[in-house]
């Protein structure tokens, strides 16, 4: 019970720390956004180019589609790798089976 209770606390104090994260970085990300209005910086063509370009693809695109092909990748490999596991363990089975 209490190794189930410390990992659920584990679990949750991670899954606080990410949604922190994100809601810092998204905030970060935006504040240019909100200071275009305030500031003549929506008229410039560099801004533009970076900001709403070259950051966007980066953050918005690239980042989030290179971030599902790694968790991708590893959860086939560790899928694979269960399905090795599995098969071992049946081949075992059936030696103790022959055995008996």
């Amino acid at each position: 019970m209490c190794v189930c209770v410390c990992v659920r606390a584990c679990v949750l104090l991670k899954a606080k720390r990410q949604l922190t994260v994100v809601l810092v970085f998204s905030i970060l990300y935006n504040v240019p956004k909100f200071a275009e209005v305030l500031s003549p910086l929506g008229d410039s063509d560099i801004y533009y180019i970076v900001y709403s370009n070259i950051l966007y693809l980066i953050f918005l695109l690239y980042l989030p589609l290179v971030s599902l092909t790694f968790v991708n990748v590893r959860l086939i490999s560790a899928l694979k790798a269960l399905k090795r596991k599995r098969q071992e363990m049946q081949q075992v089975r059936v030696v103790i089976a022959t055995v008996i």
